[in-house]
């Protein structure tokens, strides 16, 4: 490789980095300040639709009316995101765009941000991509063993309940031998709950107990990492609290005395 060839290559590479920093600067902030823009609208929409049942049936409603087709699974943001940026002809074709999207909706939702601080969040979390491939990098356990998270976690005696100790009717019963069952819930306009269907399916109850179990897993890593983070500040504290009384019990360095220097003598005739 000639010097030539490295001078060149040098400033042939000094010339693409100054060429991206004006499109993160320019083209690409602009861009990224009018999606978060929409995206903080999505959000509002989001949680309005969450607290109003009227609103989500309104936008299941609208997707229908348009064609886009979606199943039971589909979650709320999904919906929210499809509504704005999809149409029948790309929502397949942009659809992992659209997961991205909507991880953004539903992580900032449950952190409690709102249509103000989007902007703010997104790019504390460096970007769109990198709340999508957070979001995704849960490891794919067995779902038996994330249910026996679950299980293991409600068989406490101590565990919190939402509501306890009320008569079981028989369309909330049990399958025999089994501990779990499932109740539909209903908001009222009051804002109180009535219990309107119950099952006891096997299928429907595991896929329950298996969310549950991601929960708690999900739950159980974040405290992990907080113990983590917490025992690596208090072992810091400790080395320095032990470093400190180390000097202070040191002794100190002895200073020798300073030595006049030695005064030649000569005998003899001057």
């Amino acid at each position: 490789m000639t010097n030539v060839f490295k001078a060149n290559f040098k400033a042939e590479i000094a010339e693409l980095v100054a060429q991206r920093k004006k499109w993160e600067l320019g083209t690409y902030a602009s861009s990224n300040t009018e999606l978060y823009a929409i995206l903080a609208r999505c959000l509002e929409l989001y949680q309005q639709a969450a607290k109003e049942p009227h609103v989500a049936d309104a936008i299941k409603d609208v997707l229908k009316g348009l064609g886009i087709k979606g199943n039971s699974g589909t979650s709320l943001a999904t919906k929210v995101v499809r509504i704005v940026f999809a149409t029948p002809a790309t929502y397949t074709k942009i659809k992992q765009r659209l997961y991205g999207y909507a991880r953004v909706i539903a992580v900032a939702d449950a952190e409690d941000q709102t249509p103000q601080t989007l902007a703010a969040f997104i790019e504390h979390k460096g970007g769109i991509d990198e709340i999508r491939r957070a979001s995704s990098t849960t490891p794919a356990n067995a779902p038996e063993a994330i249910q026996s998270i679950a299980k293991a976690e409600f068989a406490k005696a101590d565990r919190p309940t939402l509501y306890d100790a009320f008569e079981l009717k028989p369309e909330l019963m049990p399958a025999k031998g089994e501990r779990y069952a499932l109740a539909l819930v209903r908001k009222n306009a009051d804002g109180t709950g009535s219990i309107i269907f119950g099952t006891n399916k096997a299928s429907i109850v595991n896929s329950v107990l298996t969310e549950a179990g991601k929960a708690f897993q999900s739950t159980a890593a974040e405290a992990a990492v907080s113990d983590l983070h917490q025992s690596a500040e208090d072992q810091k504290r400790a080395n320095l609290a032990a470093l400190s009384k180390m000097m202070a019990q040191a002794p100190a360095p002895a200073v020798e005395a300073a030595q006049a220097p030695a005064v030649e003598t000569r005998t003899g005739n001057h």
